[in-house]
């Protein structure tokens, strides 16, 4: 075992000065403390605080250590083996992981220091061989981990043997025919999925065919996960039977395959792995529960335990994979099912609409099934990539009648689109509906609404955070560098110096030592996307693009002071960024290269689930420097001369219905009701959600101050205003004072041209 001397030694301090940085009983130096715990965490070192009392006898607590509370079949399991312990005089002490390495971690050290007699563990790390063999094997304790194996590592196990039993239930389906069959399943870093899947593919195998690996969905074992995942991946191609791994994966599969418009046992089946319990007889026919005893599993380990510890001096290590589940009987043929009938739609009830290609309306369209067979009307979508949206909607002026019902428009569009005659005006429907609109952000219906007058839906409450490598930003070696060299600690950034400053030591041009090639990156290729990176920044420094008047005022010293700091940015993104998009960005963040993303909380789960996938790499979310934020989201608006408004208005009701807002923040992260943002399991589930609430409520317009009886100025002109301003810069053309003075000439210019007043005098 490690002790206190080793991290004394390594650390070049004396017992004593770990003793203080670890226990916080005497003050020691910031840089002193980060060498110690940089040191207790190279050797984790884990302090025994009871060792203080070498008198007290073998202790009577056990610990278990668990994924997370809603895992059932987790829950099930510990709630066997404490009962069984419980009875035999033994305390046991749970804590959860959550999923979380270091939290996991933590509580090994913390249950170790407790001088637990024995653990049992579910761990989420089994790559992390090297930690368990160094601190659990050598503390001399029985441990037990179950149903994961910790790979490279001899050690107690048990488990089920997930293998036999998935290629015993293909074997069964392909056997009455079935060829489409899913697999939905967890991470193939875990033993219990991995096994699953080579069962899976082996069964195809022995059959004389190949699975079609299109057919396997990877979640992160939740139920709203499992829901997103399946809907995504199966909602134009259904399978005829599909293979859960857990309880929850059930859940949510079960719920997609209700908007995907199919039932069991008329249109597929399904196998859960679980238990025959009480409560799950409530799932419909169709639904075969493979009964994986966790109150065996449990007891059974609760057992081995006993065992152990009454014989201390056993040192062969057991491996028990249990292989004899209760499986469904025969599952009835192929031929039974029924094919999906197709989706009613009447032709007269038809909406054309026309959408942007972004995560939030895909995740509408995934959901309209649902709509048109509550409803019978027909949708019809257009979708258009964001930068080509503006250009098309422009087009349809002249034809207004004939083009679409219904537009989705970015916030920034809505005085151009309402001037050209575009969006209708929509208070007398909420009236008559009874749509609650203080449901929706505060910001988010402004972005709707001139004066008192609603001219749309909000569908996402867009906003823009800081995502940051949070396993990089807590490395002890990592902190204890940044603190000598800029003499405070390392953190998500608050101000945009100190923004500048991380992102310098993350950049291995000027810190060797750095593990990411860049401190961050930047969408500066189109206008629409670099603008709001120049935007956060003036708002940051004081400044803006009008002043309280409504006049343009751009050249002043904030802004230079904004720009400044922003050309300094450049120093520590790649050298193509000026080219880069926002999924650019967000690749780069996500493959490593990056160590913090300022960026919308529309790509908040793509980033989110991209690093689950890996063990060392945990993502964090924090405010924008400043906070001073672009306010963004997209709304759903009507055309006024549409010929199919009381469907239009049927759409829009089912969108606002408290379910389907609920479902879309499952399915992309960015909701427009207040009430997701708040809800326990969804804030588990996305940690973002807390911070792009904040930022909501800090945002700024980015569309000019409207004016009654004025033309309205195009929404993308002042964004080439800006753009053009920092290409100039940054080109060594101009000064930045000098590019900020023709940028002013160029705004006064668009504004006379609208018939906009432009007071001669500078602001």
């Amino acid at each position: 075992m490690v002790t206190i001397r080793d991290v004394a030694k390594k650390a070049g301090v004396s017992v004593a000065t770990v003793s203080c940085a670890l226990n916080g009983t005497k003050q020691v130096r910031p840089e002193t403390r980060s060498r110690v715990l940089e040191a207790a965490r190279a050797l984790d070192y884990i302090p025994n605080s009871s060792a203080r009392n070498l008198k007290i006898a073998s202790s009577k607590v056990i610990g278990v250590i668990l994924t997370d509370i809603k895992s059932q079949f987790h829950v099930d399991i510990f709630n066997s083996l404490s009962s069984y312990l419980q009875q035999r005089g033994y305390t046991i002490q749970v804590a959860f992981s959550n999923e979380l390495p270091g939290t996991e971690r933590e509580n090994i050290r913390l249950l170790l220091s407790q001088n637990v007699c024995g653990l049992f563990l579910v761990t989420c790390q089994p790559e992390y061989s090297n930690f368990f063999a160094s601190q659990l094997l050598k503390s001399r304790i029985p441990v037990i981990f179950m149903e994961r194996v910790v790979k490279r590592l001899t050690t107690n196990y048990i488990g089920y043997n997930n293998y036999n039993i998935t290629h015993e239930l293909v074997t069964r389906l392909l056997n009455q025919g079935y060829r489409k069959i899913a697999l939905v399943c967890g991470s193939l870093r875990f033993s219990s999925e991995s096994d699953c899947v080579r069962g899976y593919a082996e069964a195809y195998s022995s059959a004389g065919t190949v699975a079609n690996s299109d057919f396997i969905c990877y979640t992160n074992m939740t139920k709203e996960n499992a829901f997103q995942a399946y809907l995504k991946k199966f909602h134009n191609n259904p399978p005829e039977a599909v293979l859960c791994t857990n309880r929850e994966i059930t859940d949510g599969a079960l719920l997609a395959i209700q908007y995907c418009g199919l039932k069991t046992p008329e249109n597929l089946i399904v196998v859960s792995f679980g238990e025959e319990t009480w409560d799950n007889i409530a799932y419909s026919s169709g639904v075969y529960v493979v009964s994986r005893s966790a109150s065996y599993m449990g007891e059974l380990a609760a057992k081995k335990m006993l065992e152990l510890l009454q014989e201390p001096n056993i040192s062969d290590s057991f491996f028990i994979e249990m292989d004899d589940p209760a499986l469904p009987a025969d599952f009835p043929p192929v031929s039974a099912l029924k094919r999906p009938l197709p989706r009613i739609q009447d032709p007269s009830r038809k909406l054309r609409i026309l959408s942007c290609d972004i995560g939030s309306l895909n995740a509408l369209r995934l959901l309209c099934t649902h709509f048109i067979q509550k409803t019978g009307i027909s949708l019809e979508f257009t979708v258009l990539p964001q930068s080509q949206l503006l250009a098309r909607i422009s087009e349809s002026f002249s034809s207004l009648t004939d083009s679409f019902d219904l537009y989705t428009y970015d916030a920034p569009w809505l005085e151009y689109m309402v001037q050209n005659l575009c969006l209708s005006e929509l208070r007398e429907f909420i009236d008559s509906s009874g749509l609650d609109t203080g449901r929706f952000f505060a910001e988010s219906r402004y972005n709707c609404m001139l004066g008192d007058r609603i001219y749309g839906i909000p569908i996402t409450a867009g906003s823009q955070i800081l995502f940051y490598r949070a396993d990089l930003f807590e490395d002890p070696k990592l902190m204890s560098m940044f603190q000598e060299q800029y003499r405070i600690s390392l953190r998500p950034p608050r101000t945009w110096t100190e923004f500048n400053n991380i992102a310098k030591f993350f950049t291995k041009k000027y810190n060797e030592d750095s593990p990411t090639e860049y401190g961050t990156s930047l969408a500066g290729g189109p206008e629409p996307e670099l603008s709001p990176e120049i935007m956060m920044r003036l708002w940051g420094f004081g400044g803006g693009i009008w002043d309280n008047y409504g006049q343009p005022s751009l050249n002043t010293v904030a802004n230079a002071n904004a720009m400044a700091n922003m050309i300094q940015t450049l120093n520590y993104v790649k050298p193509e960024s000026m080219e880069s998009t926002i999924e650019d960005t967000v690749d780069d963040f996500c493959n490593g290269k990056t160590a913090m993303l300022l960026s919308f909380t529309e790509f908040a789960q793509k980033i989110s689930f991209q690093y689950q996938r890996s063990l060392r790499q945990r993502i964090g979310f924090y405010h924008i420097p400043s906070r001073r934020t672009a306010s963004a989201g997209w709304n759903l608006g009507l055309n006024p001369f549409s010929p199919h408004r009381e469907e239009a208005f049927e759409f829009l009701s089912w969108v606002c219905e408290q379910k389907t807002s609920f479902l879309l923040a499952v399915l992309n992260g960015a909701p427009q009701f207040v009430a997701p943002y708040h809800n326990h399991d969804l804030q588990r589930m996305y940690p973002w959600l807390p911070y792009s609430e904040a930022s909501v409520h800090t945002s700024q317009k980015r569309n000019p101050p409207y004016q009654k009886n004025r033309l309205s100025i195009p929404p993308n002109a002042m964004d080439h205003i800006l753009c053009t301003a920092f290409r100039k810069i940054i080109s060594s053309r101009v000064s930045i004072s000098s590019a900020l003075e023709e940028a002013q000439a160029e705004a006064a210019r668009i504004y006379t041209t609208y018939g906009h007043h432009v007071r001669s005098s500078r602001h």
